[in-house]
C-alpha cells in the first residue's frame, strides 16, 4: 500500500503533465483563420518556445510551415498533452489514438 507522500508525488507527476508539458499535439490545428484550430495552434507556436508542438490534421500537409501528421500515433515522439478542437463525432477516434499513443494529458 502506497503511503500519503508517495500518492501525492504521483499526482504532482501526473498534473505536471497538464500544466507543464514538453510536447503538445493540437488535435484539429487548421491553416483555416477563424477556425479554432488556427487559433489554438497559432497561439501554442507564439507563445511555447520551449515546447514541441505538433499539429494533428488528416487533410494539411502542415499548419503554418509545422509539418503535420494525420493522426496523434504518427507523431514520432512521445506526447504529453493533446488539446482537441474537433467535431464532438471525431473525439472517440482521437481519444482512442491519444490512449494508444500514451499521451498523458
Amino acid at each position: 500500500m502506497r503511503g500519503v507522500g508517495e500518492v501525492e508525488q504521483s499526482v504532482r507527476r501526473q498534473l505536471e503533465y497538464l500544466f507543464s508539458p514538453r510536447s503538445v499535439a493540437v488535435i484539429g490545428a487548421s491553416n483555416t483563420p477563424g477556425k479554432w484550430g488556427f487559433g489554438v495552434f497559432n497561439r501554442a507556436l507564439r507563445t511555447s518556445s520551449d515546447i514541441r508542438i505538433y499539429p494533428i490534421n488528416p487533410n494539411a500537409q502542415d499548419v503554418l510551415g509545422v509539418k503535420a501528421y494525420k493522426r496523434v500515433v504518427e507523431v514520432p515522439e512521445p506526447v504529453d498533452l493533446a488539446v482537441v478542437v474537433i467535431p464532438p463525432q471525431a473525439v472517440p477516434a482521437a481519444m482512442e489514438d491519444c490512449v494508444q499513443k500514451g499521451v498523458k494529458a
